[in-house]
């Protein structure tokens, strides 16, 4: 459960972007969205009829292998690295298609800048990270770093990307509140970095913590 308490002390928030900033109805679109163009990537290494078909595949081999994430499995299993991966979803993603204007999400991220420096932390390429916050309408210049897979050269959920965001920022894990909507990806491995934790999983949970960092 999230605690208020867990602000204390702390002077910044990790955000994750995709099902943190915006609704999971519209997360779902894009999920669907980045599984049809991985499977597109692998759909001929895979003899794959269909993008789907291929995605599917990937997830099967995903759990032979015991791989934590779709990003390990194509780097370990076919040689294809994070900035290969990212410039070809960035490609073909069009955040218009499955995004619209939050506005209860980009007041209550103003309302949290007020009082903590904001990090957005994403798997993501930063120029679609950039391309999402303006369709949400959520300014970039709130931030005060976007860190993707890709600058950082590892994805959630290694704990090397939050080990890296914290040597970018210059702070300490122990100064950070890593906010997410997965448990998995987002909190347990910035949780074991020594970082507070944030679980989101609708819009009033932004606002709680929107709340708390202003009693805190």
């Amino acid at each position: 459960m999230n605690d208020p308490a867990i602000l204390v002390g702390r002077s910044a928030l990790l955000l994750d972007l995709d099902g943190t900033l915006y609704p999971a109805a519209h997360h779902g679109a894009y999920l669907d969205a980045v599984r049809r163009i991985t499977g597109m990537r692998v759909q001929e290494l895979y003899g794959a009829s269909d993008p789907e078909s291929a995605y599917v595949c990937l997830q099967a081999d995903r759990a032979s292998h015991g791989f934590r994430s779709d990003t390990e499995t194509l780097e370990r299993r076919w040689g294809i690295g994070i900035a290969e991966m990212n410039r070809f979803r960035e490609r073909w993603t069009r955040p218009s298609d499955f995004l619209a204007p939050e506005p209860q999400v980009a007041t209550a991220v103003e309302r949290m800048l007020a009082s903590r420096t904001l990090i957005l932390g994403t798997n993501n390429t930063p120029a679609l990270a950039r391309r999402i916050l303006e369709v949400l309408e959520i300014p970039v210049g709130w931030f005060a770093a976007i860190l993707s897979s890709e600058d950082l050269a590892t994805a959630k959920p290694d704990e090397g990307f939050f080990r890296q965001v914290c040597q970018r920022a210059g702070l300490p894990a122990s100064a950070f509140v890593s906010v997410g909507d997965r448990a998995a990806s987002d909190l347990t491995p910035a949780a074991q970095m020594g970082m507070g934790t944030w679980l989101v999983g609708r819009t009033e949970d932004l606002e709680a913590l929107a709340d708390a960092c202003e009693a805190t």
